[in-house]
């Protein structure tokens, strides 16, 4: 019983598709980088204290990534008071500081928790403020700011 005759291209192909589909099952996956609580604390807050203007008064905690909904919607609720003249939700200044520094955050699960120091010359004491944040969709982001007292 004669064979049939297999096409040496068909076999190419064949050993090509085999290899290919075993590279994309085994290949190690791309490792996604995730920014540290510390990260996102020192990145909103310099962005903040350097924005070109009023941030308050021109809504720009709307426009960062690192803010959770929840409290964009707070700082909302606090400055659409009339006549609100109060600090500033985010940092409890009425200015800006000349220096911020950060502490190394505690972490738990998904909730973080650091402290935030603000400097005003010639005060040399610095403001503390408490930052408290959640991992959200695979992101650090700054849900609640608090005096800390």
């Amino acid at each position: 019983m004669k064979l049939p005759i297999i096409n040496k291209n068909w076999v190419f192909i064949g050993l090509l598709l085999v290899v290919l589909l075993g590279l994309t099952v085994f290949w190690p996956k791309a490792k996604v980088r995730v920014e540290s609580p510390e990260l996102v604390a020192k990145k909103f807050y310099t962005w903040w204290h350097k924005y070109p203007g009023d941030p308050l008064a021109e809504k720009a905690h709307h426009k960062t990534k690192y803010l959770t909904a929840n409290l964009v919607k707070r700082v909302d609720e606090v400055i659409s008071q009339p006549k609100y003249k109060g600090p500033d939700p985010l940092t409890f200044m009425h200015t800006t500081p000349n220096r911020i520094d950060g502490t190394l955050a505690q972490i738990n699960g998904d909730k973080a928790l650091l402290f935030i120091e603000q400097t005003l010359d010639p005060n040399p004491l610095p403001y503390r403020i408490k930052v408290e944040l959640v991992f959200v969709d695979g992101k650090w982001k700054i849900d609640r700011v608090n005096r800390a007292d």
